[in-house]
């Protein structure tokens, strides 16, 4: 008598048991596993940062460079343009940079040779030899050449005298000036005594002091430094070493990482300018650069870990990354200064990816990025991509209805950021007062808006 058969039998019941056992994974496939996950994790943690950080940011110096190039400031080494602009001190030479490097008259001395008549004990003999100290003989008779030194002394008669001495070094007279009635002194004396009683002139250099002033109110201290050593010149110039071209030595210009073509201090708080200015067009650029990241990185997130369909392709991401943002990110080294670039002190621990930036690229802009191009991808009131009669689609059909989304989910991140770079424009100030006077970014912008037409309408 037949009971059961097939997998009712209890040997089919065993079969059917040990063919629902799952076996377990192996510890090499748990270890690849694991991995798997972990490079994973890491590869796309990456996307959010150093995706197209490079270029610009080589971009945006090299233009720099140039425009500094404009102002008679070469640059040698393209990192020395952000470090002058986070520069806290400069220390300078005297003579040829915050003076003028030329010797000049300031007072001619037109009565030289009544004092040297006066302020000497030699005499003249009748027969015109001259009997004294031999300096002092030397001096009469350079006078008698283009006057009378005897009457010299008549015209001005001595009142008081303090005569020469090895203490002293030097002899003082007094003198009444019979003309007017009034009394002068005369002396002379070693150098190092006369010199030490003398008024002394040096030349500021046409523009530095408002240079000075300026840097000042930037938070910059200016140190005039002397000293010919060799370690002087590598203590000061450990982050940004300077040179000029007129007084510097070649060896000094080859080794500079900034060379002052116009040898003018002022050149100097240019430079810090467009250091501080390249700094913050920096941050704007990076800013601009990584709010896109995130409509990109997060579908892949959501694809990994719910299956759904990639909203953006591999193809559509590179067309964000290396056209439509290619453009604004670079043009947005173009920006100008902002209205108190050089009223900041310098920036000392601020660095370039700030936890403000992050939370705002991450947790403000790239979301609401994502959150648009999820809106046009996943479109409810497109109602002619579903078939009505519940007929199953062909594999051509549904690729086609995939770029259809993919684009949809492309135009509206490239929307949004054709806005986030309005929006990267200024730091501080409204975009109403800075206005659109960047050609470079309104060219770049028009540009993105014609590549994706391009790319979502032509074959």
């Amino acid at each position: 008598v037949v009971l059961c058969c097939g997998d009712l039998t209890a040997l089919g019941r065993v079969a059917g048991l040990a063919a629902r056992l799952q076996p377990a994974p192996s510890p090499l496939s748990r270890e690849l596993s694991t991995f798997m996950r972990y490079v994973s994790f890491w590869a796309l943690g990456l996307g959010f940062f150093v995706a197209r950080l490079q270029p610009t940011v080589t971009a945006s110096l090299t233009l720099t460079a140039q425009n500094m190039v404009k102002k008679h400031c070469l640059v040698k080494n393209l990192d020395a343009i952000e470090a002058l602009g986070a520069c806290t001190t400069i220390c300078s030479d005297k003579t040829g940079t915050l003076t003028e490097n030329k010797m000049s008259v300031q007072h001619i001395i037109t009565d030289l040779l009544i004092c040297g008549a006066l302020c000497s004990n030699a005499s003249a003999m009748a027969g015109g030899s001259i009997i004294g100290d031999a300096s002092e003989s030397a001096i009469l008779g350079f006078i008698f050449k283009y006057d009378n030194p005897i009457a010299i002394r008549t015209n001005y008669p001595k009142i008081a005298e303090i005569p020469f001495n090895s203490v002293n070094k030097y002899q003082v007279s007094v003198h009444l000036d019979t003309t007017s009635s009034r009394y002068f002194v005369v002396m002379k004396g070693a150098p190092e005594c006369i010199i030490q009683r003398c008024s002394t002139i040096a030349l500021d250099n046409k523009n530095v002091r408002s240079a000075i002033e300026r840097v000042r109110e930037a938070g910059v201290r200016v140190m005039m430094v002397t000293g010919d050593h060799p370690a002087t010149a590598r203590a000061i110039a450990l982050d940004v070493g300077i040179a000029t071209t007129a007084k510097c030595h070649v060896v000094s210009k080859q080794t500079a990482d900034i060379i002052l073509m116009d040898d003018n201090f002022a050149t100097i708080v240019t430079g810090i300018e467009e250091g501080r200015k390249i700094f913050d067009n920096l941050k704007k650029s990076v800013c601009y650069i990584l709010i896109s990241n995130v409509p990109e990185i997060l579908p892949v997130f959501m694809f990994i870990l719910f299956s759904i369909p990639l909203p953006l392709g591999v193809m559509t991401i590179l067309c964000v990354d290396l056209g439509t943002d290619m453009w604004p990110a670079v043009s947005l080294a173009y920006e100008g200064a902002e209205s108190d670039v050089m009223a900041r002190p310098p920036r000392t621990s601020e660095p370039l990816v700030s936890t403000k930036m992050i939370a705002l690229v991450y947790g403000h802009l790239g979301l609401i990025e994502f959150a648009a191009g999820m809106r046009r991808w996943d479109n409810e009131a497109i109602s002619d991509v579903q078939d009505s009669f519940g007929q199953e689609w062909t594999y051509a059909a549904r690729k086609e209805v995939e770029r259809a989304s993919q684009a949809a989910y492309f135009v509206a991140v490239v929307i949004m950021q054709m806005t986030n770079g309005l929006i990267c424009k200024t730091r501080y100030n409204s975009l109403f007062h800075v206005g659109m006077k960047n050609k470079l970014l309104n060219i770049g912008l028009a540009f993105e808006f014609v590549l994706t037409l391009a790319l979502c309408y032509v074959p």
